[in-house]
């Protein structure tokens, strides 16, 4: 296992550049301006705009590489002739506010998640107190059997869906937290770059 997890690292840092200052996995993204770091479609103000599409999938995949155990920054590459301490300051804002909302988002779905899975449990819990308490009636007794063995088998299912939500759909949901929690303990950095005149 602590040779497998030494090869993932080294197989990583094949990858992925790493700060020599702290050990910190570093995601890079090469940009032409600051705009090009948001969503053309978004008339928001710069530390409100939405992360153009391309650029939040790009980091959140190159985050899903990264082992959950280990530290990203992000750095954002720029020509030097456009660096602006203001825009620069904004975007790092927008950057933390995406993932502010997008951990709203999860803590959303994770609410609708548990929410379901009780749901489940009332209505397994009605379903096997129906089962055990309803008399039986004088009629035909082998629809009356089948009819509370529906009952039983219909409690015992939505239990198991509770347990599904529970421990299935939410796992992959509070996986996704904590890639995002990490995101807003990443730091970032614009770097600028001198660019060299193509003949």
């Amino acid at each position: 296992m602590f040779l497998s997890a030494r090869q993932d690292a080294r197989e990583l840092s094949h990858i992925f550049n790493i700060n020599q200052e702290n050990d910190n996995f570093v995601i890079e993204i090469n940009l032409n301006n600051y705009q090009h770091l948001y969503n053309d479609w978004d008339a928001s103000s710069i530390n409100q705009k939405e992360l153009a599409p391309e650029i939040f999938d790009f980091i959140e995949r190159a985050s899903y590489e990264i082992p959950l155990s280990k530290d990203h920054e992000l750095w954002f590459y720029l020509p030097a002739a456009n660096q602006d301490e203001g825009k620069e300051a904004k975007s790092k804002k927008a950057l933390k506010n995406n993932f502010k909302m997008e951990l709203y988002f999860i803590k959303k779905k994770l609410n609708r998640i548990y929410r379901k899975a009780v749901t489940y449990i009332l209505i397994g819990i009605v379903f096997l107190l129906a089962a055990y308490f309803l008399p039986e009636t004088a009629g035909n007794k082998l629809l009356y059997s089948l009819f509370m063995e529906g009952i039983f088998i219909g409690g015992w299912v939505f239990f198991w869906e509770a347990f599904s939500q529970l421990f299935f759909a939410s796992h992959e949901v509070r996986k996704r937290r904590r890639y995002y929690q990490r995101f807003l303990n990443s730091r970032i950095q614009f770097i600028y770059q001198e660019v060299e005149e193509q003949l």
